[in-house]
């Protein structure tokens, strides 16, 4: 089964992945080549590249909200020696 990973989307991008089901339907492993196993759980990863790209969009979205209010309380900021 392919599914698309959005654990890295705002680093690495949305990565296609073969994966395994995992023992809850919200959940899938996945084998990189390694003997290592790694959970990826829901809303991580999606059955359709479409889904994936919207959930990125969302993600993309929150992350630029996010540093907006971080550079308002920059600019808010003052300084005063005590």
């Amino acid at each position: 089964m392919h599914v698309w990973t959005t654990t890295y989307a705002l680093t690495i991008g949305i990565q296609k992945k073969e994966v395994v089901a995992g023992k809850n339907a919200s959940d899938v492993f996945y084998y990189p080549g390694t003997s290592s196993v790694h959970l990826i759980q829901k809303p991580n990863w999606h059955e359709t590249e479409e889904g994936a790209v919207v959930r990125a969009e969302k993600m993309r979205k929150e992350k630029i909200a996010s540093l907006h209010e971080q550079i308002a309380r920059l600019e808010a900021l003052e300084f005063r020696i005590q």
